[in-house]
C-alpha cells in the first residue's frame, strides 16, 4: 500500500492557519453588520407605526373638534337643560374613549351625559390645558 506523504506541511499548516485567522477576524466585521441590518430593519418598522400613529392622531383630533364644535352653546342657560343633556349624551355615543361629557361652569360640573353626575360637584385642577382653550383631565374619578 502507498502511504501518502506531504514532503512540504510546513506551508499547508501556515495556511490553514491564516485561513482560520482571517475567518475569526472577519466574524466580528459579520457579526456588527447583522446587528446593524436588524437595528435598521427595526427603526424602519417603529418609523412606519409612528407615522401610523401621527394620522391617527390627526385624525382622531379633527373628529373630536368636529363632535366639540356641535356642543358649543354659547346661548344656552346655564345650569342643564334636557336639550343640552341630550347633546352631550349624543357626543359621549358618538365618541368610543369618552366615558362621559360635561359642561362645565366656573370650576363645577354642571350638566353632563349621565344625570347622576351633573350636581355641580367642584372639580380639581386640570392637567392641561389646548391652544382652542379645551381643559382636559386624565383619569378623573367622579362620585356618581
Amino acid at each position: 500500500m502507498p502511504q501518502l506523504a506531504f514532503k512540504r506541511p510546513v506551508p499547508l499548516i501556515v495556511a490553514g492557519l491564516a485561513g482560520l485567522l482571517i475567518s475569526l477576524l472577519a466574524y466580528p466585521l459579520l457579526l456588527n453588520q447583522v446587528r446593524t441590518r436588524v437595528i435598521d430593519e427595526q427603526f424602519a418598522h417603529l418609523s412606519d407605526a409612528t407615522a401610523a400613529a401621527t394620522r391617527m392622531t390627526a385624525t382622531v383630533h379633527q373628529a373630536l373638534s368636529a363632535l366639540a364644535s356641535e356642543l358649543d352653546l354659547p346661548a344656552s342657560p346655564p345650569g342643564c337643560s334636557k336639550e343640552l343633556q341630550d347633546r352631550l349624551q349624543a357626543f359621549q355615543l358618538r365618541t368610543p374613549s369618552a366615558e362621559a361629557a360635561f359642561r362645565i361652569e366656573d370650576n363645577r360640573l354642571t350638566c353632563a351625559s349621565l344625570p347622576s353626575l351633573g350636581d355641580n360637584t367642584l372639580l380639581p385642577a386640570h392637567h392641561s390645558q389646548r391652544s382652542d382653550g379645551t381643559r382636559l383631565w386624565y383619569r378623573l374619578q367622579l362620585q356618581q
